[in-house]
């Protein structure tokens, strides 16, 4: 299951896993379009399955719904990993109640209430997508980096709470997505198979670590 899947390293890691033969459960929260578009290509590259469901990680109502609606089709996830995010770049001072509440619902109390409704189905992995904003200070970006923090702590005690399940956190850096206005970074593709690779365990971390991708690609 990958959530936000309709663009950016979320649809570049449904590609990977297609071409690999996986069975996709992918989410999306605009651009129906292009989500029928990923799960026609994803069928081409090999995938043995894929269904696309509507979310908005950032309301409970949407989040019950949709684990409802898998529960109905399937009888266990293997692999879960929470990517869907959101960012609003403005000082502190700018940024609203809704930026605020809009952020932290999308990127840490969203995650956390999908994967505890969905614990119970998941049997093998949890990768929690995470961000070098943790690694790094970057202005700006207070709500977002406060909620990756947030993201590291859940991933860190889910894992101690958990032992048949392995928890990790990936961290992408500048990445060519919305976040960063297609302008710079690495592409999608190549963030996305490093977090295939710790899916795999091609790449080892231990349950409840992180990975951060610039570590690993060296730029």
């Amino acid at each position: 299951m990958i959530t936000g899947a309709s663009s950016g390293i979320g649809r570049a890691l449904a590609f990977i896993c297609a071409e690999n033969k996986y069975s996709i459960i992918a989410t999306y929260f605009s651009n129906k379009n292009k989500t029928d578009s990923l799960a026609e290509k994803c069928l081409k590259l090999g995938a043995k399955d894929i269904q696309t469901f509507y979310l908005d990680q950032g309301d409970d109502k949407s989040i019950r719904k949709f684990v409802k609606e898998v529960e109905k089709k399937y009888e266990g996830i293997d692999i879960l990993v929470n990517n869907a995010a959101v960012v609003k770049r403005l000082p502190l001072i700018e940024t609203t109640t809704k930026d605020i509440r809009e952020q932290i619902g999308v990127n840490l109390s969203g995650p956390i209430m999908l994967t505890s409704l969905l614990l119970p189905k998941i049997k093998e992995k949890i990768v929690n997508i995470g961000s070098s904003a943790t690694k790094e200070d970057f202005p700006n970006m207070n709500v977002y980096t406060a909620s990756k923090y947030g993201i590291i702590g859940f991933s860190k005690c889910l894992a101690k709470e958990n032992k048949g399940i392995h928890v990790s956190v990936v961290h992408p850096h500048s990445t060519k997505t919305q976040i960063t206005n297609f302008e710079r970074g690495i592409l999608p593709k190549e963030a996305a198979q490093v977090i295939f690779n710790v899916i795999t365990g091609e790449l080892e971390v231990e349950s409840g670590g992180e990975v951060n991708i610039r570590d690993i690609l060296k730029y």
